[in-house]
């Protein structure tokens, strides 16, 4: 979609068992690139499951990336089983919106050449909370593997997330629980990271970060449980 619809709904899909073998491109489970000036965007209860995909294609599960004015709702989605190419791979991206609501989500099992993204977020006002995601990893050369990506954020609250076994399994390889990219105001509570890896690192600076902050104005961390039990060869 992208037409200026102020509501869409998209709900109880399923997208599974898809093998593409044609390298280039883009692979998106869900996709809404639309300018509305008004309105809900809601994605409940949507399954994308068992992708495979060849070189250097992209994946998105499910990328939104609407105007600043309409709302969002992502609830009980899941984005699982991907092999991804040698291109970045980003199980749910959303972008933009107004008030924006991430909950009960699950991001897991995606493997891929490049770097990988579990949740990839911006926005004006943000809340992601009770969403669950593991074991994300890559086999990149200098890649990353994230379990949350912010970027640009306005006013974000993460809280009761569970980010769990992440791997980049190259030399260059960096793993961060959670990243910061920009921001005004940022809260991270009460949430829970771990199982963070590096094994064949080669890197002698935060190769394994459960928490980093590039940038951001106000971010606060409070009452969260990291927990790295990791090795590299750096």
């Amino acid at each position: 979609n992208n037409v200026s619809s102020s509501s869409v709904t998209c709900n109880n899909n399923l997208i599974s068992n898809i093998n593409k073998t044609g390298a280039g491109g883009y692979f998106r489970g869900y996709y809404n690139y639309g300018s509305p000036t008004t309105g809900t965007e809601t994605l409940i209860n949507n399954k994308i499951s068992n992708i495979t995909l060849t070189g250097a294609t992209y994946f998105y599960g499910i990328i939104t990336y609407t105007s600043t004015s309409q709302n969002k709702i992502l609830r009980k989605d899941s984005v699982t089983n991907i092999i991804a190419g040698t291109s970045n791979a980003y199980g749910i991206s959303s972008q933009s919106g107004n008030v924006v609501s991430i909950d009960s989500n699950q991001v897991s099992s995606i493997s891929g050449g490049s770097s990988v993204y579990g949740l990839y977020t911006s926005g004006t006002t943000l809340n992601s909370f009770r969403n669950n995601i593991n074991t994300l990893s890559s086999t990149g050369s200098s890649s990353t593997v994230y379990g949350i990506y912010v970027n640009g954020a306005t006013t974000h609250n993460y809280y009761l997330n569970q980010i769990y076994n992440l791997s980049e399994n190259a030399a260059g390889g960096v793993v961060h629980g959670v990243y910061v990219s920009s921001g005004t105001t940022v809260y991270f509570y009460n949430n829970f990271i771990s199982d963070l890896k590096a094994p064949t690192a080669t890197g002698t600076t935060s190769v394994v970060n459960g928490v980093y902050i590039s940038g951001g104005t106000t971010i606060g961390l409070y009452y969260n449980s990291v927990y790295l039990n990791s090795t590299s060869t750096g």
